[in-house]
């Protein structure tokens, strides 16, 4: 039993949170120590009512050596009842950190758990004894069904073909039809001639019949079978045929940026029968940001005073003031902001990712740390051919605004209305902050000016990078 198969979503928001924890150059691990729940019932049966002192082996596939390593052996001793589902906890300490590291974090595996053996209290044996004794008089039929899986042992007699297995197995609810099984019991063959595996995709109740043996000399009517043989039968959906995997891609980033214009990150090959799941953590916005606000110097006049001579003005400011920028950032559930600036790019042509949400090509999951995207169906955002390398990446751009510099005369009024310059020159110089060049009759006056003390406010681009941690998966299946 593989252990255990595991959500994306919770796979993907895994890897993004504890990936940068076994990069050897950045800690040293001292100890990996994995818990383990397991469950275990035995069915049903009439012969055997109970069975106790189950031994189970963990293993996992060590890439570098080519070979399965024996993670722990574990034996829990106490009875368990059939139909009766049991939990048990192992512990295991010391485990090899690679199986983490790179079964888990780069290909998505983990561990292979095996109920090696057990005893039989009722016959007084092993189910290890019990089976050597079977195994020499019987060939193993695998019978796999939508509904079930399980494994029948029929008992051999001479010149025994696959018809005669069906007809212990089966009596007379088994059917085949031009050298091919055709039916068993409810399960009848009923997917429709394809060209490609692909498009079987959404046929979650139509399947057919496949029957695989060990290597045969004849075609399996035909063959005479023996202890030494094996046949699987097996009712596959058009749905789990289409997705069958041929490779996985994947990727990691821990924290990548838009950089000051936009970069665009290679997530992998894709394929017309793939499937993609990504994961995108929102990180940070930096560079700058706008402190932006208005306001009104004003000289009403003499307000009916005696002996006064009225110069009134009106001077309309507006300020764009430049400050650095670093902050943590979220996407907003709205679609708007921060998550508009990320775009699918599929053999070099761009795709917005909110509009291929909003059109239901993909589909997005808010999580604590980011948002989960699957792509079920490549080919509904670009139709992708067979026979030329497809590559789909992320792209993020930086917010690039042009926005006037500093402080900007925007209008003035009244008779004195020549003195809104002046005024405007000076609030600017006492904080230090731009001229804008974009004032008002700005080339009548910029030559009073004493650019030595006023920093002159030329138009400028406003710029927001953005990062964020990537982790995909694309499963590429057979087509």
């Amino acid at each position: 039993v593989k252990y255990p198969d595991i959500d994306n979503r919770y796979f993907q928001s895994s890897v993004l949170k504890y990936r940068k924890y076994f990069d050897e150059n950045r800690y040293e691990i001292t100890n990996v120590v994995l818990d383990l729940e397991n469950s275990i019932k035995l069915k049903g049966n009439s012969e055997f009512k109970s069975i106790k002192d189950i031994s189970v082996s963990y293993r996992f596939y060590n890439y570098e050596t080519e070979s399965y390593e024996v993670l722990h052996n574990e034996k829990i001793e106490r009875h368990f009842n059939s139909g009766i589902n049991e939990v048990f906890k192992v512990k295991i300490e010391n485990v090899n950190p690679k199986l983490i590291s790179e079964n888990y974090f780069q290909k998505g595996e983990f561990i292979i758990s095996e109920l090696t053996d057990y005893e039989i209290p009722e016959i007084e044996k092993t189910y290890a004894t019990l089976m050597a004794s079977v195994n020499r008089k019987t060939v193993p039929v695998v019978y796999n069904t939508p509904l079930e899986t399980e494994v029948r042992y029929v008992g051999l007699k001479s010149n025994m073909k696959f018809v005669d297995i069906m007809g212990v197995l089966f009596n007379k609810k088994f059917s085949i039809e031009n050298n091919t099984l055709h039916s068993i019991n409810q399960f009848q063959n009923s997917l429709p001639d394809y060209s490609y595996l692909s498009e079987l995709r959404n046929l979650d109740k139509k399947g057919n019949w496949f029957v695989f043996t060990n290597r045969l000399t004849k075609h399996y009517l035909d063959h005479v079978f023996t202890k030494n043989d094996v046949i699987s039968l097996s009712y596959i959906l058009g749905k789990n045929l289409s997705a069958q995997s041929e490779e996985k891609v994947f990727s990691f980033r821990e924290e990548v940026n838009s950089s000051e214009h936009y970069q665009a990150y290679t997530l992998g090959n894709i394929v017309p029968n793939s499937e993609v799941s990504l994961f995108i953590d929102p990180k940070r916005v930096f560079g700058e940001k706008i402190k932006h606000f208005k306001d009104t110097l004003r000289n009403a006049g003499c307000g009916g005073r005696r002996n006064c001579i009225s110069h009134p003005f009106r001077c309309d400011l507006s300020f764009n003031i430049f400050e650095p920028l670093e902050s943590r950032v979220d996407f907003s559930k709205d679609l708007k902001g921060e998550i508009t600036r990320l775009f699918l790019v599929i053999n070099g042509n761009e795709y917005s990712l909110v509009s291929l949400i909003n059109e239901n090509k993909v589909k997005i999951d808010w999580m604590d740390n980011g948002i989960a995207l699957h792509i079920k169906n490549v080919n509904l955002i670009h139709e992708l051919s067979n026979v030329e390398e497809n590559l789909l990446s992320l792209k993020i751009s930086a917010l690039r605004e042009d926005h006037f510099n500093g402080v900007k005369l925007v209008s003035m009024s009244g008779r004195a209305s020549y003195m809104c310059p002046m005024h405007t020159t000076n609030i600017a110089g006492h904080n230090k902050w731009p001229l804008s060049v974009e004032s008002q009759n700005f080339g009548q006056w910029a030559n009073t000016v004493r650019w030595d003390k006023v920093k002159r406010g030329e138009r400028k681009t406003l710029v927001q990078q953005l990062s964020v941690g990537i982790t995909s998966v694309i499963s590429n299946y057979f087509n």
